[in-house]
């Protein structure tokens, strides 16, 4: 018996040990978490932190951040503002986050786990009193996160819906849903989010889409440059009576030794415009041994760019610098695929594109055009050309006759752009840019050691076809 009372004694010791400490350390935590999150916001280009408070209880803990957008788009909504509002004023969001610490946490629907936090995030006063869609509610997005007792964790999230109608414009949004993983060390994590409508009309024109989900597996979050898995997927994607049905585009991007590779397969089921309907098209590609280190400082550039902080000119020179770096471990880009199913049949394409590393420089311009290696292969129905041709044509005519005040009908300006694209087809054949093979059309480009040849015929070096 006196051990057994000992034994429960010492029992409920730790007990009351665990319960005073396991807030504290469970506060830590989250703590914790919410520093490696501030500080990764704050390595956003585009974005500064205005302001941070973060009060610690014994149970739980509050904060709240003021983010302010910075660089050209923010110029331009504080433009916007100004011009229509008659207040400049930036964008700036505003983060509160409400912390319950372990190990239970308030709100976690019991669930175990170190913390549970619920986010809110709301435009800034000024904003939300000027812009319509936030007259009423200022809330941008609400969140809830999880975070384990080994530091990962977990954030559902939701933006609610808009529909906002002006003179000349319009906005209808469905809102956004997600969720977001993040690994204990901060680094890898999981992204999906997906909406079902989103439309935007403005002098007229309706773009819309609807269906939209993303999925993407980060395998580093902080990286310059992301790699992982990624998939968009979209039910359809639309302008006015032009619509786009069933795409997918699945991504992969990888780095091995200094390198960086990416691979893109991306599907259409169909297109309509103008009741002529598209299916299946489909382009499946790679781009391969791009230096890493190379393609962050492209990466940083743009960034740099963005925000103002250089110009096109300077951007222009220090890429040009970059070329070497990029060129050097013979970079090579491959389209397996481009196939379109068109109602006068199908056309195909693939390429391949390297270069033996040598680089332009200042003395020799020319130099990656001499290492330059492509292999591009065509396989077409005439017709299919043919219309391809007639729609470039009759648009060229149309915008033609527009500038000289001239009309004609529909019927005169259809059989002129048919009459014009003939020409121009059987020009393509007799000048050998494509071969004939029954009712089909193929060309075989290839350019090698400087020189090009379009379906084995010598049309000289690269450099030659280049000048003015």
């Amino acid at each position: 018996m006196k051990r057994l009372l000992i034994g429960c004694g010492l029992a409920a010791v730790v007990v009351a040990v665990g319960l005073g400490a396991g807030p504290v350390w469970t506060g830590a935590v989250a703590e914790r978490h919410h520093a490696r999150a501030l500080e990764a916001l704050e390595g956003e280009a585009q974005v500064r932190v205005r302001s941070s408070e973060y009060d610690r209880g014994f149970f739980g803990a509050t904060s709240r951040v003021e983010v302010e957008f910075i660089g050209p788009v923010a110029d331009e909504f504080a433009s916007f503002m100004e011009w229509e509002f008659g207040v400049r004023q930036a964008p700036v969001l505003v983060f509160h986050d409400r912390i319950s610490h372990g190990p239970i946490p308030s709100g976690s629907g019991g669930v175990p786990g170190a913390a549970f936090v619920a986010s809110r995030v709301e435009v800034a006063e000024q904003i939300g009193e000027s812009l319509p869609m936030f007259a009423d509610d200022p809330t941008v997005m609400t969140a809830e996160t999880r975070v384990g007792f080994d530091g990962a964790s977990r954030t559902t999230f939701a933006t609610p819906g808009w529909d906002v109608e002006g003179d000349d414009a319009a906005f209808s949004f469905s809102g956004l849903n997600g969720t977001f993983r993040m690994d204990a060390d901060m680094v890898g994590g999981e992204i999906d989010m997906n909406f079902d409508r989103l439309a935007v009309t403005e002098l007229g024109t309706t773009w819309s889409a609807q269906g939209v989900r993303f999925h993407s597996e980060p395998e580093d979050l902080g990286a310059v440059v992301w790699t992982g898995d990624s998939v968009l997927e979209i039910d359809t994607v639309g302008v006015d009576d032009a619509e786009i049905e069933g795409v997918r585009v699945a991504s992969w991007a990888g780095i091995d030794d200094g390198a960086f590779d990416i691979t893109l397969d991306a599907t259409m089921h169909a297109m309509v415009a103008d009741g002529y309907r598209i299916e299946e098209s489909r382009l499946k590609a790679a781009l391969y041994r791009i230096d890493q280190e190379a393609l962050e400082q492209v990466v940083e550039l743009t960034d740099q760019l963005e925000m103002g902080h250089i110009d096109d000119y300077t951007m222009g020179m220090r890429l040009f610098a970059l070329l070497p770096q990029l060129l050097e471990r013979e970079p090579e880009l491959v389209i397996e695929e481009l196939s379109v199913a068109m109602p006068e049949g199908p056309v195909q394409a693939s390429a391949r594109v390297t270069w033996d590393g040598r680089a332009p420089s200042l003395e020799n311009p020319l130099a990656a055009v001499d290492g330059l290696f492509a292999e591009v292969q065509v396989n077409a129905s005439r017709e299919a050309v043919h219309r391809s041709v007639r729609a470039y044509v009759r648009q060229d005519l149309a915008s033609d006759m527009l500038m000289r005040g001239q009309s004609l009908s529909e019927e005169a300006v259809d059989e002129r752009a048919n009459q014009l694209a003939s020409e121009r087809v059987n020009e393509m054949v007799s000048g050998g840019l494509f071969q004939l093979d029954g009712q089909d059309l193929q060309g075989h480009v290839l350019i090698e050691d400087g020189l090009v040849l379009v379906n084995g015929k010598n049309y000289g070096p690269v450099w030659g076809l280049l000048a003015p």
